[in-house]
């Protein structure tokens, strides 16, 4: 939610869960495959927060609405097809 206020973008908690569910996925893989492989990786766990981070943003902005247009002009997919 703190994330969310910073963006701007007014989720409910329920969005943002799903949202941080869907973020620590790709994480939670990387994990694993350095876990099974036995990979050293110094600072994985600032990696991991900082990837977790990125996705949530991305999630959050993507879930921002978008604005309703509101112009009476005339555009040109207003016009009748003949």
């Amino acid at each position: 939610m703190l994330i969310s206020s910073i963006l701007k973008v007014n989720l409910d908690f329920t969005s943002l869960l799903y949202i941080a569910m869907v973020a620590i996925t790709p994480v939670a893989v990387i994990a694993s495959v350095v876990w099974a492989t036995q990979i050293q990786i110094p600072v994985k766990g600032w990696l991991g927060f900082i990837l977790t981070l990125g996705y949530i943003s991305f999630g959050i902005l993507a879930n921002k609405p978008k604005p309703i247009n509101t112009s009476l002009g005339n555009s040109p997919s207003d016009q009748p097809v003949d």
